[in-house]
């Protein structure tokens, strides 16, 4: 039976049109998808911390004896990470006070995009560094460096960190701690501190992770 040519000619055009709507169809499927089980993993319960802000509500507790944290969106509350009990954790981009900056793809928790506040407790040696007010800015600073890899295994850190630590110490309690006066000199040497409180932060731009002194060794 011979069918007539623009029946045929009708017939692919039709088949090309559904086959064309179907893998359009699957595309918006997986796009959607995507983006519905990045939300649905940060969807978190929050709850209020001690210091009165947002965390996110923990549904089991894991003790990993690693320092080591692969993926923030796995973490919960009271998970044990190298010793340290985690307390609470929020994006970074929540404590902005400009949020004109900040684009849709930091708006999710992320390991580019997170506050974690731990407690314990660590004996690390390291080196520090006061930084005085200069002509450029009166703020001032004291920053404690971990080079060494097994004084690093002491303090959690996200798998995407280099090799060093740095993070900030209160000025005015670490500078009596260490001996010097917070004057317009600098101040720098190696010594072996006491800590009972990491909290680590991670974001783009300039993030200064920072430690709670208790005493020196």
């Amino acid at each position: 039976m011979n069918i007539p040519e623009g029946k045929v000619k009708k017939g692919i055009s039709t088949i090309l049109v559904i086959g064309l709507t179907v893998v359009t169809m699957l595309a918006l499927c997986a796009v959607t998808y995507y983006f519905l089980d990045d939300q649905l993993k940060c969807s978190y319960t929050a709850t209020p911390s001690q210091s009165g802000e947002s965390v996110l509500s923990n549904h089991a507790t894991n003790t990993a004896t690693s320092n080591i944290i692969a993926d923030v969106k796995n973490l919960e509350l009271n998970d044990k990470i190298a010793n340290w009990t985690l307390t609470g954790i929020k994006k970074f981009t929540d404590t902005m006070a400009d949020t004109s900056m900040i684009s849709r793809y930091d708006l999710w928790l992320s390991n580019n995009n997170v506050i974690l506040d731990f407690s314990g407790k660590a004996t690390i040696s390291g080196s520090y560094r006061y930084n005085p007010p200069s002509e450029e800015s009166t703020e001032i600073s004291l920053e404690f460096d971990l080079t060494d890899k097994n004084e690093i295994k002491k303090i959690p850190v996200l798998a995407s960190q280099p090799n060093t630590l740095r993070f900030s110490l209160d000025v005015q309690k670490a500078a009596a701690l260490l001996g010097f006066e917070t004057d317009e000199q600098d101040h720098s040497g190696t010594a072996t501190i006491v800590i009972d409180r990491y909290i680590l932060v991670s974001y783009p731009t300039e993030a200064t992770n920072s430690a709670n002194i208790i005493g020196i060794e």
